[in-house]
């Protein structure tokens, strides 16, 4: 067992050696320990992926070395029971010691109040009032996921979002009113394509808002109001490497639909 499961490591492990080859030289005994790490790691721990040699592969390679070791994961699940767990074990390994499992975000959202207000307007004894003819919405956001598996990420998002509306009687402004609402939720996404370059996911979140505002009228009134919020990214898409670009849809704080960019790091 022992055996087929350093064998399994060695060989997702390989395209570290052909590829850090021609960056490190065995001039010296640390060299020389660097240049035989792959299989040293295999045998002694899969995890033990030594830091220098890791420093040294590009995100290209170490995105090829990940989906080689998927590919022996993907190959061995037809195999025995022992083979496919050993395989298992060690695309784990491989994927946790190479993969950029941090990530940074931030975006523009659209509210679904942005998709187009004209205002309302009606009658009242002789008076013609006006609601809602300076709403103006946006959505940012910023936030941190964390990859626990190939799967399953968890994070935070810190969004803001401003509404202004006014109103008006026979023309003649009567009060405005601003609100400005902001969310702290954690998050669980689940990346249900899980590529060196395209990702596709879903999010769910959870957490509380308070809305701020504001009503300028004779006098100025003030007031807040906190609340619970459950919200659903139902698609996005990431593309790139480290720095990459995304898209979201869903119904949330960050808005019915998004752009922003991102920055992975291990």
């Amino acid at each position: 067992m022992k055996k087929i499961f350093t064998l399994l490591v060695a060989a997702a492990l390989a395209v570290t050696t052909a590829a850090a080859q021609d960056r490190i030289s065995a001039d010296g005994p640390d060299d020389s320990e660097l240049c035989n790490l792959p299989v040293e790691a295999a045998e002694a721990s899969p995890t033990a992926i030594h830091s220098d040699v890791r420093r040294n592969l590009t995100d290209k390679e170490c995105s090829d070395m990940v989906m080689a070791a998927l590919a022996v994961r993907k190959a061995a699940r037809s195999g025995p029971r022992e083979v496919n767990r050993a395989a298992r074990k060690a695309f784990n390994a491989v994927w946790r010691a190479l993969t950029c499992r941090h990530e940074v975000m931030v975006s523009y959202g659209l509210s679904p109040y942005a998709l187009g207000n004209n205002g309302i307007e009606f009658g009242f004894d002789g008076d013609t009032y006006r609601y809602g003819d300076d709403r103006r919405t946006y959505g940012l956001a910023a936030g941190y996921m964390y990859r626990l598996s190939r799967r399953w990420s968890v994070g935070l998002s810190v969004s803001i979002s401003t509404v202004k509306d006014s109103a008006s009687k026979n023309g003649e402004r009567i009060f405005t009113c601003r609100t400005s609402t902001l969310g702290i939720v954690p998050a669980l996404r689940l990346n249900w394509i899980d590529r060196p370059m395209v990702k596709c996911y879903s999010e769910l979140q959870a957490g509380y808002a308070c809305d701020f505002t504001r009503i300028d009228s004779d006098e100025v009134e003030r007031f807040r109001q906190s609340y619970p919020v459950v919200t659903l990214t139902m698609a996005g898409i990431s593309v790139g490497r480290r720095l990459h670009g995304f898209a979201e849809f869903g119904a949330g704080l960050r808005g019915i639909a998004c752009v922003g960019v991102g920055y992975s790091f291990r």
